[in-house]
């Protein structure tokens, strides 16, 4: 907890507006507390509330002056926790499936994997794939050809927690390429029995998956049992 000399602290490092209005809010939120005309136990004074509320304010203001000055704002109580979702897309042709080899991500570059992404928001995860596989390979696809196979609870190695959903497509337009070269720099077509070496660890299982018609999965998540 931050004491008053820490509150201080911090309203003397350029915070000082953000302090005032802050202890103006905890003010008000002592005052429904302990209502002006309160008898102080220290001085008697009925204008002050109780000692061990201004304490309480003091240790509170500390810690949300701290919060302003860092830019962080503590999630509302009210708040859900939320989970990543990703897509993945595997194509297949003449027993073989596609894969990308990522350059300049920061994530796992020079290994293999499916084309896909993150959602942005406001799309459904179909929407995603399409735009994914449009945005990553040159392809359009149609919503009546997507199908879900596999989907991934998975827990990565940074600690992120993902939600991971596999489509497969029967038909497509356009030829496979690199379309974001800056992002890869390498499309091949690899046997289902052939997959690289130096592939995504979870694409690799999602495809084990797949080829045994097991449709949900959960990765990277410790055994307790």
């Amino acid at each position: 907890m931050f004491a008053a000399s820490n509150a201080t602290r911090y309203l003397s490092h350029g915070t000082f507006s953000n302090g005032v209005n802050l202890l103006g809010r905890l003010t008000q939120r002592v005052e429904l507390i302990a209502p002006r005309g309160t008898t102080s136990p220290n001085s008697g004074n009925p204008a002050l509330p109780s000692h061990h509320l201004y304490s309480s304010l003091l240790q509170k203001t500390g810690i949300e002056i701290a919060h302003a000055r860092m830019g962080y704002n503590p999630p509302m109580s009210d708040e859900r926790f939320t989970v990543r979702i990703a897509v993945h897309l595997i194509l297949i042709k003449d027993g073989k499936v596609l894969l990308m080899r990522r350059k300049n991500t920061g994530w796992e570059d020079g290994k293999y994997g499916l084309a896909g992404g993150h959602l942005d928001g406001h799309e459904t995860v179909t929407d995603a794939m399409i735009r994914e596989a449009e945005e990553e390979t040159g392809i359009s696809i149609a919503r009546k050809n997507l199908q879900v196979v596999h989907t991934t609870h998975r827990m990565s190695t940074n600690n992120i927690e993902y939600m991971d959903v596999y489509f497969t497509a029967s038909v497509w337009k356009g030829e496979p390429g690199i379309a974001e070269p800056d992002k890869c720099d390498d499309m091949k077509w690899f046997p289902l029995a052939e997959l690289p070496e130096n592939m995504l660890s979870y694409d690799r299982q999602a495809m084990e998956y797949f080829g045994k018609g097991v449709t949900f999965s959960e990765v990277g998540w410790s055994k307790t049992g």
